[in-house]
């Protein structure tokens, strides 16, 4: 029977395995940030890195991003659940800085929430606007999914004022997301 060592004292792995059966969806996304995301954030620069060095750069500012995030900072002290768009997480990987996000959630504690249809957004963009391959594209998702949550909304909203967006409003009501 496989054993882990807790400060100290020998506990079988069955025990904490039942013990992680009890956690909420955010308490296991939490503790899957707290005890995986140094080894995601290395595996993160070292394919910012690589893709780096594939292909040249598209130079962008990121000014837009950097007051949102600031603003969102200032609300998320009370509050750090948060839905990310599509063109965020795409923003970053394309542009090979998707280890400069994540660390930036792992930083603040955030707990993000995503759907498949949002991922399959973001690998598919990848592949045509980014000119990704399939394994690089899977691979971004790969560490994105390391550091989110996944939920399937129920169709709730449907007046927004992008109604391709309708989802992440009822991903973000459902789990009281701020943003």
């Amino acid at each position: 029977m496989p054993v882990v060592t807790v400060k100290k004292k020998a506990v079988s792995l069955n025990g904490v395995l039942a013990a992680a059966k009890k956690l909420s969806a955010e308490e296991k996304q939490i503790l899957r940030i707290k005890l995986f995301s140094d080894d995601i954030i290395k595996e993160a620069k070292a394919f910012d890195a690589a893709m780096k060095k594939r292909k040249p750069l598209i130079k962008k500012t990121d000014e837009e991003i950097v007051r949102a995030i600031k603003r969102l900072e200032l609300k998320m002290r009370r509050n750090k659940k948060c839905c990310i768009d599509s063109c965020i997480w795409v923003k970053y990987a394309g542009h090979k800085r998707i280890a400069t996000l994540l660390t930036y959630i792992k930083s603040n504690n955030l707990v993000v929430f995503v759907d498949n249809y949002l991922l399959g957004e973001i690998h598919k963009t990848l592949i045509s606007e980014f000119v990704f391959s399939i394994q690089e594209a899977d691979r971004a998702i790969y560490l994105i999914k390391s550091f989110v949550s996944i939920k399937t909304p129920r169709n709730i909203y449907r007046f927004s004022k992008d109604p391709k967006d309708n989802y992440l409003y009822d991903i973000c009501i459902q789990n009281n997301c701020l943003y």
